[in-house]
């Protein structure tokens, strides 16, 4: 995908769509009806396009400040479903609707969606008006997928051929052809919730220094903000516990709260929902869930979750790592197969197993001394379906929901500031202002090279995001504790990489902090630290890139296969960025690390088939000379380029800007001056 990290998610639509926020939400729940068509074997029977889905329960709301509005009641009618409120924007909307329609090469589908009575509820691009038999073998999933490329599809962004693609899925999906995809909203929590926040509010301060209007930066689809990875459990076994753990939780992490608390009162189209209400995934799907969207016209719900765990719902969601290929289901073992399933996988070299055959053996002996087998205890389906009707209430949910906004006391508490630029405390060790902006022009920079670059790392295969950006504790010896320890701040308050995200210094030093590292340069030892190739010193690797910085000299980092595998986080990319990386070199990338290293300027390459640096005989301590077109119009998606060493060994490589959006990014320097740029422009 190339929307692949929190911030970038909500940028995206940056350059084509700042009339966004002129829209209007739809909220909805999908009728129990079975769908008109069947769906396709290895589709979602849950799941309906726009033009066959069934509409129990619309609400309309101003976004002018988005809220959430959800009809409980669930009227009968269509027509008694829909509620318009008032909007200044009306006029703003239906001429964005026109303007979009008019560009749009899919304009001949662009179809009305009428009441009953006359008149229309709005528009719709219909995909059975494409009249593409392939269409109908399409699985749910893939059709939203479809849907969305096709309502967004600019001839930049998305284009027809990557339409084309998803209609085409039967015969793209075996080749993990990837696409665009832009959500209709995001979801977030806190740990990468924070460092999104601060990236808008720097870019707000950014536009400002242009003499732009800095109000333009806002997310530009809605965004939900769900505070609960920073809460843990202290105090157990007392009745006070809850309490207790929460005043523990806002001592620790009052002034990452209080940022957020300012950056919900701050930007449109962001709701946070406080600490204390529940996990993400719970309040996202039993409140913030939202199926058919109003913008423009109407859409699907896609979803853009920016947290390594699914959040599952049988309605129209897809996620950030869904891309067009056959996705098989999780493994479902028989329960009369677990034992030797169970057997099998583990090969009873792990501390625990399951030791019974549930179909045959009893799990124990009854009161009257007869055996007692799983299947006597265990509830049938209707059982389970008669439980739940009886005990699981609409009203449970309104009453724990109807005040969730309203927060709890101590976050009511927290006092900031209705300033819409941000006052960077200088001091602070949580949030910080990160210097991508520094020194920024209205002109790009254009495309760099590299020159006598030396090796920073040499990485083998499998290198993950977690030993890129780890989100665990702070060694006590690490450049992150040393920057803590310097600044006040006691051991026991170092807290985590993941609470800590907010600050780009921490983060920086966190950066391939991993004690796990395995880097070539060690020579078998393993652990956060690299050798500065002209001093033959080990040290850390933060250590040694700054020393590479403060000398003016750029550094590259060598890779085996799947590089950036893992879940997708924004620092793994970020953090080389400001360690000095100009390049990595990979026999291949995770696909989503390779579109955010192209976000933050760093350019993805990767050996020849069959070529690595260990057949090529590079050791890592060479110099390494990647020579770039100056302009940008001579850069192609996928070209191959020589790589120079001082050693006498050169090498081709392909250039993994796999689309003329990434190139333009790079032309930018990276997508947030190239957001900047363009938002100062309109």
């Amino acid at each position: 995908m190339y929307i692949t990290s929190g911030t970038s998610a909500l940028l995206r639509r940056a350059s084509h769509s700042s009339s966004s926020r002129a829209g209007k939400r739809v909220f909805s729940s999908l009728s129990r009806k079975p769908a008109s068509s069947s769906p396709s074997p290895s589709g979602n029977s849950n799941l309906h396009s726009v033009g066959q889905q069934h509409l129990r329960s619309l609400s309309y709301l101003s976004a002018a400040r988005w809220s959430h509005g959800v009809d409980w009641k669930s009227p009968p009618s269509l027509a008694a479903q829909i509620r318009i409120a008032s909007v200044s924007s009306d006029t703003l909307l239906h001429r964005k609707i026109a303007t979009m329609a008019a560009e749009n090469p899919f304009k001949g589908i662009f179809t009305s969606l009428p009441k009953p009575g006359g008149g229309e509820f709005g528009k719709f691009y219909s995909l059975p008006a494409l009249n593409d038999p392939r269409i109908d073998k399409l699985p749910y999933s893939i059709r939203i997928l479809l849907e969305s490329a096709i309502r967004n599809c600019d001839g930049f962004q998305v284009t027809k051929e990557d339409v084309e693609k998803i209609i085409d899925w039967e015969n793209t999906s075996p080749k993990l052809v990837e696409i665009p995809f832009k959500p209709a909203r995001v979801l977030l929590q806190d740990f990468t919730g924070v460092p999104a926040v601060v990236d808008l509010a720097c870019m707000r301060d950014a536009m400002n220094k242009l003499g732009s209007d800095s109000n333009k930066i806002n997310p530009l689809v809605p965004v939900d903000l769900v505070i609960d990875h920073s809460v843990q459990v202290d105090v157990a076994r007392s009745e006070n516990a809850v309490q207790a753990n929460m005043e523990l939780e806002f001592q620790r992490n009052k002034e990452r709260f209080a940022f957020l608390k300012w950056g919900s009162k701050a930007f449109q189209n962001m709701l946070v929902v406080p600490p204390g209400s529940g996990i993400v995934h719970q309040v996202n799907l039993e409140y913030l869930v939202v199926e058919v969207f109003l913008f423009a016209a109407f859409s699907l719900a896609n979803i853009m979750s920016c947290f390594p765990h699914p959040t599952y719902r049988q309605c129209p969601a897809t996620k950030q790592w869904l891309f067009v290929k056959r996705a098989g289901p999780h493994d479902r073992v028989p329960l009369k197969e677990m034992k030797a399933d169970w057997h099998s996988c583990l090969d009873n070299k792990v501390g625990f197993k399951v030791d019974i055959d549930f179909d045959k053996e009893p799990i124990g002996v009854g009161k009257d001394g007869k055996d007692v087998y799983f299947r006597d205890i265990w509830p049938s389906t209707e059982e389970v379906a008669e439980v739940v009707q009886s005990s699981v209430l609409p009203d449970m949910f309104k009453s724990t929901y109807e005040a969730i906004t309203q927060g709890n006391p101590m976050w009511n508490q927290l006092s900031v500031p209705d300033a819409k630029l941000y006052s960077w405390d200088p001091s602070s060790t949580y949030i910080h202002e990160p210097p991508y902006f520094k020194n920024m022009t209205m002109n790009p920079p254009g495309p760099h090279g590299v020159k006598d670059a030396y090796c920073l790392l040499n990485f083998g295969d499998s290198i993950t995001t977690d030993h890129i950006s780890p989100a665990g504790s702070i060694h006590k010896d690490s450049p992150a504790a040393k920057f803590l320890i310097e600044r006040g701040v006691d051991r026991k308050d170092f807290n985590s990489y993941g609470s800590r995200r907010g600050n780009d210094e921490i983060m920086a030093r966190g950066t391939f902090a991993n004690i796990r590292l395995v880097n070539k340069l060690l020579n078998g030892e393993v652990g956060p630290k690299t050798v500065h190739i002209p001093t033959g010193e080990k040290l850390y690797v933060f250590d040694a890139a700054m020393k590479y910085k403060s000398a003016g000299q750029d550094t590259i980092i060598l890779a085996g296969a799947e590089y950036g595998s893992g879940s997708s986080r924004d620092w793994a990319a970020k953090g080389p960025m400001l360690l000095g990386v100009k390049a990595v070199i990979a026999k291949s990338f995770e696909r989503i690390h390779r579109s955010n290293l192209v976000g933050m300027g760093i350019i993805p390459l990767c050996f020849k088939a069959g070529e690595d640096a260990d057949t090529l005989g590079l050791t890592g301590h060479e110099r390494y000379s990647i020579d770039l077109p100056s302009k940008i119009s001579d850069i192609r998606p996928g070209q191959d380029v020589t790589v120079v060493t001082d050693s006498g060994k050169q090498f081709t490589c392909t250039v993994r800007f796999d689309t003329e959006v990434e190139l333009a990014y790079f032309n930018h320097g990276g997508i947030l001056p190239y957001v900047i740029r363009q938002l100062t422009k309109q």
